[in-house]
């Protein structure tokens, strides 16, 4: 069964400030409508203006600039890809902030400063009276929920009674972890486009998904206890619910898995709170709208006798998917690297070890740029495999922070103690250290919070930018302890969904729920797939192991034929092709020149080896036709 998509507000666009929930919140309320999604961007927090010129080395605002950089690039193609926006609202934005929204000039912009000037703004768009919704700032969420449904406009007032909730009814059910940004209020956008009710929950503490992720080890290795203390923060939150009532439950959430305390008793997914919610939806939102490449990804390095890859691939090439196979030796490092990023693809489906891998307790120090002198101690991971270039290495390297001068990472004492520049040094120094600056303390087989995918010649620790030529892909990761870390890697990098397990599965349950999994996914939601073939895992001792960070409404459709999909695929490899080597024409950066440079490469080898003469002259016609039907 599918499910109703909602339609984007192509009228008005929001972006907000993410430490100015209230704002967002009244916002929203003006200009919501039923069955339609209201668009709202959150700015991250930003330190400087955008400079001139890009710096070589870190700076204490170095992290800044390279995220609000990121911000504003994905919120310029998002706009693109959404086609048409009215009106860009900027609330709450500072003139740093403004500094890095180069696309302002393509549109009209409404500059609203704080929640005195919304009214004035954008009372004139309001086709109808609303009566005031008051609501103290402590239930905003709460608030603005109730004032869509009861279509009031709200407003924000410290001496407004408490805001009761209302008794959730049929239908899906929206869970909020409330953070205090300006996500929740994204999320209550959502459920209102969707028609569901919200329920908002206390927040996860911000080192939980660590304490999570070991408690899930703990009761694997036979400890129950670690079971119940997953188990008491589900039903702290939850534990009132009937959820027998419940079509199906998305969890916002920054990563406790409530699906397993539930039991999957109904549908469920997941949506990171703090991995860009506002692109994750709107990404889903725009993805069903519009034509598929008709590509898809298997890769295995062959590890297992028994592997579900060849059926996958079978399943998928019968849908007429154009299938990239990676079997064996061509499960390598680079390959699974390069087609993660650049490869046309709707479905990438991985079949291997994965989790922690082995690495290094590391103490090093420098001294910052005032001389004053520093100790760090971090755990490192370093992965190394064959690179397409004779004589080179693909080099992933991470490192996880322990200790700085004695103090604990992180802690309230470090980041009251020294001002950023300090790390920023650290950070200067580290990237140019050598092994003879470096005193290994401990070698480990396991580094608490890595995170890779084995392959054929190495890891890959997915530290991925992009994926799938800038689209916005389905990934099914078959490995071990896939749904955090490496997760996380892949949703910030543009994923619309992604399918993980929760700890070590065995490769009958792999094979069994995958099998189920793809047998369904062209008939129904994928949510609803997943659901499905979680049943066959019931009497398992894996029962309950996969999670599906996604919406409820996403599917994947058959294609017309193998070779229109093959077709794409090519359209889209060249058209890659000539958007890098225009890039590569005016990069001034000799190390992104470097890194374009790896992927033209491996654009122009992909379509030499895989495609031929005649796939080019299918590509010509096809865009004289196109030609002609525009004229």
């Amino acid at each position: 069964m599918r499910a109703n998509i909602p339609t984007i507000n192509r009228q008005f666009v929001c972006i907000v400030d993410f430490r100015k929930p209230e704002l967002a919140a009244i916002i929203s309320s003006y200009l919501n409508k039923k069955g339609v999604y209201f668009p709202i961007l959150e700015f991250p927090h930003v330190t400087c203006a955008k400079p001139k010129y890009e710096e070589d080395k870190q700076t204490e605002n170095s992290l800044s600039i390279g995220r609000a950089t990121h911000f504003a690039t994905l919120a310029n193609n998002i706009l693109a890809r959404i086609t048409s926006c009215d009106y860009l609202i900027l609330a709450g934005l500072s003139v740093e902030q403004k500094s890095y929204l180069y696309f302002l000039s393509k549109t009209n912009v409404i500059d609203i400063s704080d929640m005195s000037e919304v009214d004035f703004y954008l009372s004139s768009f309001i086709s109808e009276a609303k009566e005031l919704l008051l609501c103290r700032p402590s239930d905003v969420f709460v608030g603005l929920s109730l004032a869509l449904r009861s279509n009031f406009i709200l407003k924000i007032d410290e001496r407004a009674e408490p805001i009761q909730t209302s008794p959730i009814g049929n239908g899906g059910l929206i869970i909020i972890e409330n953070d205090n940004s300006v996500t929740p209020v994204i999320a209550v956008n959502y459920a209102y486009s969707i028609n569901s009710d919200v329920h908002i929950v206390e927040p996860l503490d911000p080192d939980d998904r660590f304490i999570i992720h070991s408690c899930i080890e703990g009761w694997r290795n036979g400890d129950l206890s670690q079971y119940k203390h997953i188990e008491q923060k589900v039903t702290d939150r939850i534990g009132a619910i009937s959820f027998s009532k419940i079509d199906f439950a998305t969890f916002f959430t920054t990563g406790l898995p409530y699906s397993l305390v539930l039991n999957n008793c109904i549908p469920c997914s997941y949506v990171h709170l703090e991995l860009r919610a506002d692109f994750f939806i709107l990404d889903n939102l725009i993805y069903e709208k519009k034509n598929q490449y008709g590509g898809a990804v298997c890769f295995s390095p062959g590890f297992f006798k028994d592997e579900e890859t060849a059926a996958v691939s079978t399943i998928l090439n019968k849908n007429n998917f154009y299938v990239r196979e990676l079997f064996g030796k061509n499960a390598s490092v680079y390959n699974l690297d390069m087609n993660l990023k650049e490869f046309p693809y709707d479905i990438f489906h991985l079949c291997s070890h994965g989790g922690e891998i082995e690495g290094r307790t590391i103490e090093e120090t420098f001294v910052d740029s005032k001389g004053d002198k520093h100790t760090v101690v971090y755990d490192e991971v370093l992965s190394i495999s064959p690179s397409s270039k004779a004589g080179y290495g693909h080099v992933q390297r991470k490192t996880y922070f322990k200790k700085f001068d004695g103090l604990v990472w992180r802690s309230p004492e470090l980041k009251s103690k020294y001002p950023h520049y300090v790390f920023s040094d650290m950070m200067n120094a580290l990237d140019i250290s050598t092994m003879q600056q470096k005193k290994v303390l401990d070698k480990k087989k396991k580094i608490p919070n890595s995170s890779a995918i084995h392959c054929s010649d190495g890891n890959h620790q997915g530290m991925l930018n992009i994926l799938a030529s800038h689209s916005s892909p389905f990934i099914f990761n078959n490995t071990c302890w896939s749904w955090y870390q490496i997760a996380e890697q892949f949703l910030v990098s543009g994923a619309r969904g992604y399918i993980g397990t929760l700890w070590n599965i065995q490769n009958s349950s792999a094979v069994n729920f995958s099998t189920e999994f793809y047998r369904n996914i062209f008939s129904d939601t994928i949510l609803q797939s997943f659901h499905r073939a979680t049943k066959s895992l019931e009497s398992s001792n894996d029962n309950n192991i996969y999670i599906f960070w996604g919406l409820h409404f996403s599917t994947m459709s058959i294609q017309l034929n193998l070779t229109e999909s093959r077709g794409n695929v090519f359209e889209q490899l060249m058209r890659s092709y000539y958007i890098w080597s225009d890039k590569l024409e005016r990069e001034l950066s000799q190390k992104t020149k470097d890194l374009i440079t790896e992927l033209v490469t491996w654009i122009k080898n992909e379509m030499q080896t895989n495609f031929n003469t005649l796939d080019l002259y299918l590509l010509k016609q096809k865009v004289l036709n196109r030609k002609k039907r525009t004229e």
